[in-house]
């Protein structure tokens, strides 16, 4: 091959063979020996001397709830609203501890009982008026 245009080949001059040395397959790592128990003991008596502490995997119960939901909920719902709307609903599920598709679940029922009974004192003062 020639040079044209300044393009270096490996496989064109003498450098060509260590390059392609370089890319031999290198030996395996072999692991360090596994520690016996009497070198982990003695390990483990100098750390509690100078106290150190073990880590410890968290304990059953510190995980936060929202941690391991298992609700079934799993469709997004998006949706345009007010900022004050978003921020009454922040604040709810936060003072409730509860996550937003909790909060929604249980605002569709307290609709539907709303909506069953149209004669109810709550339809009286509210103006659905031009809402779209």
């Amino acid at each position: 091959m020639t040079n044209e245009g300044g393009i270096r080949s490996a496989f064109d001059d003498e450098d060509g063979d260590d390059l392609l040395a370089s890319f031999s397959p290198k030996p395996a790592i072999t692991p360090p020996p596994a520690q016996d128990v009497k070198t982990v003991q003695a390990v483990e008596k100098v750390a509690e001397k100078r106290g150190f502490q073990k880590r410890a995997k968290p304990k059953k119960g510190t995980m936060r709830r929202s941690q391991f939901y298992q609700t079934g909920r799993n469709a997004q719902i998006a949706m345009k609203g007010r900022a004050e709307d978003k921020e009454r609903i922040v604040a709810i599920c936060d003072r409730q501890d509860w996550v937003q598709g909790q909060l929604i679940q249980y605002a569709l029922d307290a609709l539907q009982e709303k909506l069953a009974d149209p004669e109810d004192p709550f339809w009286s003062d509210r103006s659905f008026e031009g809402v779209d």
